[in-house]
């Protein structure tokens, strides 16, 4: 890593630093106090009223969200334990998603409305290969999320982002990408330089049925989206476990989405983005997708949400794929998910990769007081070329969360068959991800 990517580093932890002090200093103590006695009084009384009452009766009754207004002591008990348990809850799935703090933040805008917000990330990969060629490479990435919200419904977002270092990718070919996060954006001269990843304004109408998407998007915000599998910064590193590996979507472009949202249970939406990043020709030879969303709960913390979508490249002719993405929870601890996608023949001549698929695991865990996230994956690329064997990849990751702002995981991948060779490879790797 150069000298530009370490000052980079400098320059976050810096902002980091200089965001901390600003919040401190702008902390109001005597509400921070006030908030403390209010929360005292509420524990007293919850204390006074469960002594009177049956804790397993009260306990099921808020379970089945059925409290009786006969039963007096149990309302202002359930009420009491429901305010001071949102006090205190932090729920760690929620913050598995980049996509989904997004839209958390989002939401809370609402409430805050020409007021312009940051928010941010910094992930630093460390990547080893074992085998005979052994090499260390080092990539880190920083984003900084602006949001500004302008009325119930309106909101603004910008993502600027600078990454230093290419990863293993750099010396290994494969399909499957083995570091997602990486992709050095230097000059020549070595210069770190800092872009526009995403800057886009997002309108909901119609009492949220209906929303709209429109600047600068990145189409795996809402198309092939996976909730166990998407989040190069906080779940797999490997680029088959971020999107499919045949999903051949271009890069961050001018465009469109728009989403039908039928009582948060079954979604449409389609997307028209320009297939090379200018500002030419916008309606000219369009990337278009489509797609489907139907969530499922079948209660007692089994849950599930599968995607279907299919599109259409106008750059090429006759250019088109579809797949699906699905991810299903079993007792709010164990989450599964697969994918599985495939370009037509006209595509996949020109996209290397004809068909994948992937299947994966994660289980969400607590010890010694630390929340942890143990995933597996394994994924299959098959090449358009005949003559290429199939490309096998597998990711195992343990994410530990030091406080709520910082998380560490090693990673381990296998790579069998690389790029359709004869080539395996063994890697391991470090993650530090640091949200803010």
């Amino acid at each position: 890593m150069n000298r530009n990517y370490f000052l980079l580093v400098s320059l976050t932890v810096l902002i980091i630093f200089i965001s901390a002090v600003s919040v401190i200093n702008a902390q109001d103590s005597t509400s921070v106090l006030k908030q403390i006695d209010e929360l005292k009084s509420r524990l007293d009384s919850l204390e006074a009223l469960i002594k009177n009452i049956d804790i397993d009766s009260l306990k099921n009754t808020i379970d089945a969200g059925q409290l009786k207004k006969s039963s007096t002591d149990s309302v202002k008990a359930g009420d009491l334990l429901s305010e001071i348990t949102t006090f205190f809850s932090f729920n760690e799935q929620e913050q598995s998603s980049k996509r989904k703090r997004i839209d958390e933040l989002l939401q809370e805008l609402r409430s805050q409305p020409g007021i312009l917000n940051f928010n941010g990330d910094l992930t630093s990969i460390l990547h080893l290969n074992t085998g005979e060629e052994k090499f260390t490479t080092g990539s880190g990435s920083f984003d900084l999320f602006m949001f500004v919200n302008f009325g119930e419904n309106i909101n603004l977002f910008v993502d600027v982002e600078a990454i230093g270092g290419d990863g293993p990718d750099k010396q290994i070919q494969s399909f499957s990408n083995l570091n997602g996060d990486a992709g050095s954006l230097q000059n020549l001269d070595g210069s770190d330089i800092l872009h526009v990843l995403e800057a886009w304004i997002d309108i909901k109408l119609l009492d949220d049925w209906v929303q709209v998407t429109a600047g600068k998007i990145d189409l795996t915000n809402y198309f092939d989206i996976n909730s166990a599998a998407n989040d190069e910064t906080m779940q797999f590193i490997s680029g088959s476990f971020i999107n499919s590996s045949a999903f051949p979507v271009p890069s961050n472009s001018p465009g469109l989405r728009a989403l039908v949202n039928f009582k948060n249970v079954f979604r449409f939406q389609i997307g028209l983005v320009s297939a090379d990043n200018s500002g030419d020709d916008l309606f000219d030879e369009l990337f278009k997708i489509v797609g489907t969303e139907l969530d499922t709960d079948f209660g007692k913390g089994f849950y599930g949400n599968i995607h279907f979508y299919a599109y259409k490249d106008g750059t090429v002719k006759d250019a088109t794929g579809y797949g699906f993405s699905l991810a299903g929870m079993v007792a709010d601890q164990f989450k599964l998910f697969g994918r599985w996608n495939e370009n037509n023949l006209n595509y996949a001549q020109l996209h290397p990769i004809r068909k994948a698929v992937s299947i994966g695991a994660e289980f969400d865990f607590s010890l010694l007081e630390k929340n942890f996230l143990l995933g597996a994956a394994y994924g299959i690329n098959e090449p358009f070329d005949g003559s290429l064997k199939n490309e096998n990849i597998l990711e195992a990751f343990l994410r530990c969360q030091l406080n709520e702002w910082i998380y560490l995981s090693p990673h381990v991948q296998i790579l069998n068959n690389a790029f359709g060779q004869a080539d395996n490879y063994f890697l391991t790797a470090f993650r530090t991800q640091i949200n803010f």
